[in-house]
C-alpha cells in the first residue's frame, strides 16, 4: 500500500478516538437528561496547539484548567459537560494520554471553587488536574528533547488494527551521533542495535500507527544530524482489499 493510501485511511491515528467523537459537538443534555449551558462545547485542538503538543511545548490557554488522563477511558467530556464546562482535548503521544483543557464560557475565569469542584468530580476518573499547566512529557538526557515512544491508543479500522513486526533503519554521519541519538528511544517499547553509523530499530505495533512510527524516527534522526532510511512492515494477515 502506498503511503497516501494508508493516510487517507488512517491520517488521523494520533488524535485517537478524539478526531472521531469531539469534532466541534456542542453538549445540550447530560445523561439524565437536564438542559446544559448554552456555551458546554467540546473542540479538537487546533493544528497549531496539536503541533505544539507533538513538539513538546508549553500550551498556554488562559482561564483554564489542564486535566491529563493517561488511561484514555471514555465518559470524561460527558462527565464535564453535566456539569456545564467546556473543553479543547486531544491524544498527545508522549507521554501518551488524553488532555483536557476546561474552560467556561467567554470571558469567565475559573476560580478556585472550579478547582475544588472538578477535583471532586475526578474522583470516579483516572484523569489528573495539572495544576502548573505542566504536561508530563517524557525527555531525553538532555532535558529538553522528546523522547520516541510508542503510541499508546491508535483508531482505525479493523483490518488496519491488527500488531505486527516493524523494523525501522536510520543512518548517522558517525557512530557517536548514532549512540547519542539511541538514549532518546524507550528501550522498554523499542529493541535498539547500532552498528557503526547505523541505527537499527524492531517493535511491534498496529499496522495502521505505520506512518505515525515513521514520523517519529524521521523526527529522532534529523534532530542528530541522520538520515530515515526504510521502516518495513508486513500486511496484515487479516486484511482484505
Amino acid at each position: 500500500m502506498s503511503r497516501i493510501g494508508l493516510i487517507a485511511v488512517v491520517g488521523c491515528l494520533t488524535l485517537g478516538v478524539s478526531l472521531l467523537v469531539f469534532h466541534e459537538i456542542r453538549v445540550n443534555r447530560d445523561s439524565a437528561g437536564a438542559q446544559l449551558p448554552d456555551y458546554t462545547k467540546f473542540r479538537n485542538f487546533s493544528v497549531e496547539e496539536q503541533v505544539a503538543l507533538d513538539q513538546g511545548r508549553e500550551l498556554r490557554i488562559p482561564n483554564s484548567i489542564y486535566l491529563f488522563d493517561p488511561t484514555l477511558r471514555a465518559g470524561l467530556l460527558q462527565i464535564l459537560a453535566s456539569h456545564g464546562y467546556s473543553a479543547s482535548t486531544g491524544y498527545v503521544r508522549n507521554p501518551g494520554g488524553s488532555l483536557f483543557v476546561v474552560t467556561k464560557h467567554a470571558g469567565v475565569p475559573l476560580g478556585e471553587a472550579d478547582f475544588s469542584y472538578i477535583r471532586k468530580i475526578l474522583r470516579t476518573s483516572s484523569a489528573q488536574i495539572l495544576e502548573d499547566k505542566q504536561i508530563p512529557y517524557r525527555f531525553g538526557p538532555d532535558g529538553h528533547t522528546l523522547m520516541v515512544v510508542p503510541i499508546r491508543h491508535t483508531y482505525a479500522p479493523e483490518k488496519y488494527a491488527e500488531v505486527v513486526h516493524m523494523t525501522v533503519q536510520l543512518s548517522f554521519k558517525n557512530t557517536d551521533a548514532a549512540k547519542k541519538a539511541a538514549q532518546y528511544i524507550d528501550r522498554q517499547s523499542y529493541s535498539v542495535s547500532v552498528n557503526g553509523s547505523a541505527m537499527a530499530i524492531s517493535f511491534d505495533a498496529p499496522f495502521g500507527a505505520m506512518m505515525d512510527e515513521q514520523d517519529e524516527f524521521e523526527r529522532l534522526a534529523s534532530q542528530f544530524g541522520g538520515n530515515f532510511v526504510t521502516l518495513n512492515a508486513p500486511e496484515p494477515i487479516s486484511r482484505s482489499d
